[in-house]
């Protein structure tokens, strides 16, 4: 081959790398980039907390679905309890445990996302149990005033965190944040002392927190409280259609007189029996769909703390 000849082919073949070059660059550019992923704070959201008297003790219920982004996890504890107590629990609702994660999430398991590589920023749960046992009083003589003081300082240290101030906004648009239920039975007395406290976060400096007692001696008249996703549980369960679901033995509760005349398989029926009525009911409800999943209960009595599921 001349050298003229040898200098063309070489030239087109330089040419049809570098073309294929191009072509390769160009059709990465039309490719979607790939997305990074980035850490943001998020609250768990939803629940249904069912407390019940009976005559020797209280039984305590929860749902434990979480909704976030959208997306359903099932398996979220709701219930815990004191270390150096076994006549009280510590229950929390709505958006009580915020979790930093990275999004997106994974497409097709989100909620093993979470659940492997969340990290707790913020649990009033927890709060609540350490205050419970580092108080060493009972859950009627707390001061909750200052566990409430305790929370908003826990709140505070996140809000320092420049990241945060997205999330603390969108909490501003919320009737109520979460709630912290902590509740006993008082063996000596006979009786049950349920106590609730509300956090509402009116703008993203402030944060207001109320509580309401209950108190259910044997002579009183039975009542059977309930924490939660309220609005919609009323709505669509107690006071809509799902009312069909709520077990039947609600009504004969309701007309006992006194607390000491109500069995633990009654207290048992109704506190388990009212989440399963939300969670039927989410069938044709969307918006009871942030109550379900697995149900956990528990009977606190005189004979300590057992577990009923």
């Amino acid at each position: 081959m001349d050298p003229i000849s040898a200098w063309s082919v070489a030239l087109r073949r330089l040419v049809q790398v570098v073309s294929g070059r191009l072509v390769c660059d160009i059709f990465k550019g039309m490719l979607p980039a790939p997305q990074i992923a980035r850490p943001t704070l998020i609250g768990l959201d939803g629940t249904l907390v069912v407390t019940t008297p009976y005559a020797d003790g209280l039984v305590v219920a929860a749902d434990s679905r979480s909704t976030l982004y959208g997306v359903r996890c099932d398996g979220t504890v709701k219930i815990v309890f004191p270390d150096k107590s076994k006549s009280s629990f510590v229950a929390g609702t709505g958006m009580s445990e915020w979790v930093s994660v990275k999004v997106p999430l994974w497409e097709h398991d989100p909620c093993g996302d979470i659940a492997k590589n969340g990290i707790t920023l913020f649990d009033a749960k927890v709060i609540a149990q350490r205050f419970v046992d580092d108080a060493g009083t009972r859950i009627a003589d707390l001061d909750l005033e200052k566990f409430s003081h305790q929370v908003i300082s826990e709140i505070n240290l996140v809000a320092a965190d420049g990241t945060a101030a997205a999330f603390l906004q969108s909490l501003t648009t919320r009737e109520a944040m979460f709630s912290v239920i902590l509740g006993e039975f008082d063996s000596d007395t006979r009786t049950s002392v349920i106590r609730s406290v509300d956090f509402s976060m009116p703008n993203a400096t402030r944060v207001d927190a109320n509580w309401l007692d209950r108190k259910y001696g044997p002579n009183d008249k039975p009542q059977s409280p309930y924490f939660g996703d309220l609005p919609s549980f009323n709505t669509h369960v107690m006071n809509g259609p799902g009312r069909e679901h709520v077990p039947a033995i609600v009504q004969a509760y309701l007309q006992k007189q006194t607390t000491k005349d109500v069995t633990l398989e009654e207290a048992q029926e109704i506190a388990i029996g009212l989440i399963e009525a939300a969670e039927k009911s989410s069938a044709t409800i969307q918006d009871l769909l942030s109550i379900g999943g697995p149900i956990a209960a528990y009977a606190i009595s005189s004979d300590g703390r057992q577990r009923l599921r």
